[in-house]
């Protein structure tokens, strides 16, 4: 009988131990939740602070006289006085003479009328 007394009793001390020690499980789980969710807000309070700088930074580049002036000189033609403005066109010499482009001009229509391989056309384009 005891021994049965004994039982039951540590049964109930352990019962009432795991009754009350549940919400304090529960708290503990909740407050690792919101930590976690604390660092993630963090980080992304970081990643917009440095987005931030950035687009402060790409601002005060375009407010700049620096910028102006190459848009200006890109978009509208524009030279600052004492400038030269030198045209570089894709695929031409700079220094082709009239000479030089009747030859190439004269090459190009050649290997559109003669049926003749690549290898051939190279050959002709660098040693003629």
């Amino acid at each position: 009988m005891r021994l049965f007394i004994v039982f039951l009793l540590s049964i109930i001390i352990l019962g009432a131990g795991v009754f009350f020690s549940m919400p304090a499980f529960k708290e503990m789980r909740r407050s690792k939740a919101i930590e976690k969710e604390i660092e993630e807000l963090r980080d992304e309070a970081e990643r917009i602070g440095s987005d931030n700088n950035f687009l402060r930074e790409q601002i005060e580049y375009l407010k700049s006289d620096h910028y102006k002036e190459r848009l200006a000189k890109d978009k509208l033609n524009l030279k600052n006085p004492g400038e030269q403005v030198v045209v570089v066109q894709p695929g031409g010499k700079s220094a082709d003479t009239s000479e030089d482009r009747r030859e190439s001009e004269n090459f190009e229509e050649e290997s559109y009328k003669e049926e003749i391989s690549n290898f051939k056309k190279w050959l002709r384009y660098f040693f003629n």
